[in-house]
């Protein structure tokens, strides 16, 4: 009846593409999105048919489709924390109330001093964003490893997430680092998809 209610439909995929880029999409199989949207669809919106609660359908959809985002980036786990995705919320107000005062409404000759203001709380939440964010691609990296030293080729994680092809990426490369992939992550996170 409804496309949304079938897990085999292109609807909801199609839904998160339009917010996200395809390579990031394509990372997670459909099945994947699906239970993610029908998780938080259900939890926000509510799936008691005998009550009736008043929810505002555009911040409903803007978090949904927020938390999928967040589950094509992290994973299950850390895409479902609820500290993770505060740290992400406060980090992400913090850098763009610090590029409007610093690009709109300072005098030229003050931006490097506002802007080092701002380096505060910007450093701080990224500070905490490493703490939950390291230990557990550290652990990926490891799984990663330890099943191409058995043979593995592939270094499957049993999960589909953007961060599990970074744990695939820093598995046997001196190039990169975890705290490197991390900065790049939170970026990527914070300024949100293309």
């Amino acid at each position: 009846m409804f496309p949304s209610a079938d897990p085999h439909s292109e609807f909801v995929p199609n839904l998160v593409k339009r917010h996200l880029t395809s390579s990031q999409v394509d990372t997670l199989h459909h099945d994947d999105i699906y239970s993610e949207t029908k998780h938080w669809a259900d939890l926000l919106l509510g799936c008691d048919e005998n009550t009736w609660n008043e929810v505002s359908l555009f911040d409903a959809v803007g978090s949904i489709q927020k938390r999928v985002g967040y589950r094509v980036y992290y994973g299950q786990a850390l895409g479902r924390n609820e500290e993770l995705v505060d740290i992400l919320e406060k980090m992400s107000i913090w850098a763009g109330l610090g590029g409007l005062v610093i690009g709109q409404f300072s005098p030229f000759v003050l931006r490097r001093l506002i802007g080092w203001l701002f380096r505060v709380p910007i450093a701080y939440y990224s500070s905490r964003f490493r703490r939950i964010w390291q230990p557990v691609i550290r652990e990926r990296v490891r799984k990663v490893e330890d099943a191409r030293l058995e043979g593995d080729t592939t270094g499957r994680l049993g999960s589909h997430s953007a961060m599990d092809s970074a744990a695939r990426e820093l598995a046997g490369n001196r190039w990169n680092t975890v705290e490197s992939i991390g900065t790049n992550f939170l970026i990527m996170v914070c300024i949100g998809p293309g």
